[in-house]
This record gives structure tokens, C-alpha cells and sequence, in this order.
């Protein structure tokens, strides 16, 4: 069995990202260029995000959390105000402690995976 910390980066992880990246483009109408420089990405990469190419496994999972709706506001508001600052990486440690607090969002991702 893997790691928490290994299913959060491979899976988890990405999917909160491409959550941030449309929340970003979506609620501050920024372009993929400018949403790539608040998340220290580049711009293929959230052009992967909002394709869902990375993250699509568990992307539905999170994104009919409440919970994980309200980490990602934070997130895309902390990455307007400070880009990629300790800050907003802290910021993505919590959600991932947050998700381990939760047992039936984990048991829903890793059905997923």
C-alpha cells in the first residue's frame, strides 16, 4: 500500500491544482499565462490542468466537496494576493491534512484510484 503523502501527490494534488487554475481563470479572468505565474506553473502545465489531462481521476471527487470548494477559494485568493508564497504552500499542506481528517472523501479517492 502506499504512502498518504504519495497517493496525495500523485492524485490529490493535481486535482486541487487544476481546481485553483479554474477558479483563477474563472473568478479573476486571468489567461493560463497569468494563472501559471500566481501558481509558479508554466503555462503547458495549467493548459493540462484545465484540460484535465492531470488530476481527472479524483477531479469530480474533489470537486463535489464542499470542503475542497472552500480550500481552492483560499488557495486562488492567496495565490492574487502573494503568488507562489510560503504562505499559499502552506496553504496546500492544509488541504491535504484536511482530505486525511475526512474518511469518507479518502475512501471516495481511493475508490478512484
Amino acid at each position: 500500500m502506499k504512502m498518504r503523502c504519495e497517493i496525495y501527490v500523485k492524485y490529490v494534488l493535481p486535482g486541487i491544482r487544476a481546481l485553483v487554475a479554474e477558479y483563477l481563470i474563472k473568478t479573476y479572468g486571468l489567461t493560463q499565462m497569468k494563472a501559471a505565474e500566481k501558481l509558479g506553473m508554466t503555462q503547458a502545465a495549467i493548459s493540462y490542468y484545465v484540460k484535465a489531462r492531470r488530476g481527472k481521476k479524483v477531479l469530480d471527487v474533489l470537486r463535489s466537496s464542499s470542503l475542497v470548494r472552500e480550500h481552492v477559494k483560499r488557495l486562488g485568493d492567496l495565490a492574487m494576493k502573494h503568488g507562489m508564497s510560503d504562505e499559499l504552500q502552506n496553504a496546500f499542506c492544509e488541504v491535504c491534512r484536511a482530505i486525511q481528517n475526512d474518511k469518507n472523501l479518502v475512501r471516495e479517492i481511493l475508490n478512484k484510484i
